[in-house]
């Protein structure tokens, strides 16, 4: 679980912010459960933020956290159907789409892709 000096980390912290400002957008997940969920990503002063995350079946999950502090963007939120609460990180960063791990406050663990919508 610390392998944040691992190639994914580093890549991400070398290419510090400009690998960050690509992410402001909307994004769709492409993988798994996740598949179909919406997320919005904005360029605030403090850095790229995630504002909004829609699931699939539209449920409007409520931002808790987002910081991108130490070149790394990270979330958390809460579902309110179920009173579930997941956090993320992103791990890798590419032109047209990243990848996130999560982990929830109850159980499960992964990896999400996103893609530019």
């Amino acid at each position: 679980a610390n392998n944040k000096s691992g190639p994914s980390g580093q890549g991400i912290q070398h290419h510090g912010s400009r690998a960050l400002d690509k992410l402001a957008g909307v994004w769709v997940a492409t993988s798994g459960n996740d598949r179909g969920e919406v997320i919005t990503i904005q360029q605030t002063s403090g850095g790229v933020k995630v504002v909004s995350y829609v699931d699939s079946d539209g449920e409007r999950f409520k931002i808790l956290s987002s910081s991108s502090e130490n070149g790394i963007l990270t979330w958390s939120y809460l579902v309110p159907s179920t009173g579930y609460v997941l956090s993320f990180e992103v791990i890798d960063v590419y032109a047209d789409f990243f990848k996130a791990a999560y982990h929830g406050d109850r159980s499960g663990r992964g990896t999400v892709d996103y893609k530019r919508k």
